[in-house]
């Protein structure tokens, strides 16, 4: 996209963030005139865009807002992504790609509500994203995504920690990274003292027993 050099100058802080918002309105206007959901392969040649399309550029632009710390406009550009994902048609639903970017956008609205102080509500769009990402082959976005929940669940406080997900986040490191791989035992040191900062070590006592294992085995955690 046109805006990205301009947003990677900005980050450097070689430019101001003026230029690239302004691009990011521009490109919002053209899909906001030219959306019309699920569209068919003929609209498509017509100038039409699809849920994909708009859903990647709101997600692409929600996250621009978000780097430039506009927070409340972040989400607001970010739930626009994720209803336009939610139009898509099945091939789109099913492509890999979309997939990947809806996964994204998910994922970038839990670390805009957290970043806002609103990280009970943040925990389960993670838990939404990791649930797209563990259909993806993307380990290191999924490795990332478990220890953002492990972070905001101790920022959320004990009352947001419930038995069940550190056992499934586990579970599912297990399966995707394959048992005593070093993410794996990433995952089982994150769970560990996620739910040991909050005074529930019990809940993280499997977690706890199997990473020692792996680790007096000589098994290597993730850096």
């Amino acid at each position: 996209m046109l805006f990205r050099p301009c947003r990677d100058s900005a980050l450097e802080q070689y430019d101001t963030w003026d230029i690239t918002l302004g691009y990011c309105g521009r490109i919002t206007t053209i899909c906001d005139a030219n959306f019309v959901g699920n569209v068919s392969e003929d609209n498509r040649q017509t100038g039409c865009l699809s849920a994909a399309i708009v859903g990647t550029v709101y997600g692409e632009v929600g996250r621009t807002f978000a780097l430039a710390g506009h927070a409340g406009v972040a989400r607001d550009r970010l739930m626009k992504a994720l209803h336009a994902f939610d139009l898509m048609g099945d091939s789109d639903a099913n492509d890999e790609s979309a997939k990947h970017q809806q996964a994204a956008a998910r994922a970038s609205l839990a670390r805009v509500l957290r970043g806002v102080g609103r990280a009970g509500e943040a925990l389960p769009e993670f838990m939404q994203a990791l649930q797209l990402y563990i259909t993806l082959d993307a380990p290191e976005d999924l490795s990332g995504i478990m220890s953002e929940w492990c972070e905001t669940v101790v920022a959320a406080g004990s009352e947001h920690l419930t038995e069940n997900v550190p056992a499934l986040l586990c579970d599912l490191a297990e399966g995707a990274f394959g048992e005593g791989s070093p993410m794996h035992l990433k995952a089982l040191n994150d769970v560990t003292n996620a739910c040991t900062s909050l005074g529930e070590a019990w809940i993280a006592t499997h977690a706890a027993t199997e990473l020692a294992r792996h680790l007096r085995e000589g098994g290597k955690i993730a850096g």
